[in-house]
C-alpha cells in the first residue's frame, strides 16, 4: 500500500511541476508579445 500513495505522491508532483513550467512558459511569452507590441507602437 505505501508504494503505491509514494506513487500517486510522484505523479501528482509530476504534474504540478510540468503546470508550473507551462505557466511560466506562458507568461514569459505574454509578456514578450505585450513587449513587442508596445515597442512597435512607439515605432509607429
Amino acid at each position: 500500500m505505501k508504494n503505491i500513495k509514494l506513487k500517486i505522491k510522484c505523479k501528482n508532483l509530476l504534474k504540478i511541476t510540468f503546470l508550473i513550467t507551462y505557466s511560466t512558459n506562458f507568461l514569459k511569452i505574454f509578456l514578450h508579445l505585450i513587449y513587442n507590441i508596445k515597442f512597435l507602437g512607439q515605432k509607429i
